[in-house]
């Protein structure tokens, strides 16, 4: 387990991780390959899954898809993102607002 953020924690039950509320029960079931604890910002969790990056609300939703190669944590309402597609910067509700 990792430190509290927000009353929120990431877990790690065998090779898949999840997180925890601080009264111990689930937010989200530890389902994901990654979820970045340190990567925690404007409300969202950086989570993977088979090698591709989402993104999970503090309420447990996942608000953008994983679907996108690669991704880095929010900063100032963005992230910015990669794929086969395209990159570019997305907002919280996974809108593109600069696209390359």
């Amino acid at each position: 387990m990792y430190h509290f953020i927000e009353g929120l924690a990431v877990v790690r039950l065998g090779n898949k991780y999840g997180i925890i509320k601080k009264n111990g029960e689930y937010l989200v079931q530890p389902t994901y390959t990654w979820i970045s604890p340190f990567e925690y910002r404007n409300g969202m969790f950086k989570v993977e899954l088979n090698r591709k990056v989402g993104y999970i609300d503090k309420n447990g939703i996942l608000t953008i898809p994983v679907k996108y190669d690669s991704g880095l944590p929010f900063y100032n309402g963005l992230a910015f993102v990669t794929s086969e597609e395209k990159s570019g910067y997305i907002n919280t509700k996974g809108k593109f607002v600069f696209e390359y």
